[in-house]
């Protein structure tokens, strides 16, 4: 038989049998071989092993992988109460799905009473956005 050279540590060695597919010189070569290798974390640098399930990993940690989206984030303005909010997008107007749906029912309320010419009663916050907006 005719010695194989080792696909991970390139050591001569002598399969157990020609027609044998052993590739690696040990079953400590064939597992290094199969490890997935290091990775450094995009938002730390730590040095760190993708598992098989997550082969595409780029962060080490949750705490990093949040951290990193909160840096892709921007400061803006809630139209309705004016606090201040980080949004994913910078089309984002409101700090919550709350605002928004009231922002979208005044709208819708504001156009109907428009077309109808009947009054609607609104809150302060409601009052100040509708004519924010129509400003």
């Amino acid at each position: 038989m005719l010695p194989r050279t080792c696909a991970h540590c390139a050591a001569a060695f002598r399969p157990l049998s020609e027609d044998d597919p052993q590739r690696f010189c040990s079953q400590a070569c064939a597992c290094a071989s199969a490890r997935l290798p290091e990775i450094l974390c995009l938002t730390c640098g730590k040095p760190t092993r993708a598992d098989v399930s997550y082969r595409e990993r780029k962060y080490c940690s949750t705490k990093c992988y949040g951290a990193r989206k909160l840096e892709a984030t921007f400061a803006r303005t809630c139209l309705l109460c004016g606090s201040q909010f980080r949004a994913v997008s910078e089309k984002a107007n409101y700090c919550c799905e709350a605002h928004a749906a009231t922002a979208r029912k005044t709208r819708a309320a504001v156009k109907a009473a428009a077309k109808t010419g009947r009054v609607i009663r609104m809150t302060a916050p409601v009052f100040d956005y509708v004519f924010s907006i129509a400003a």
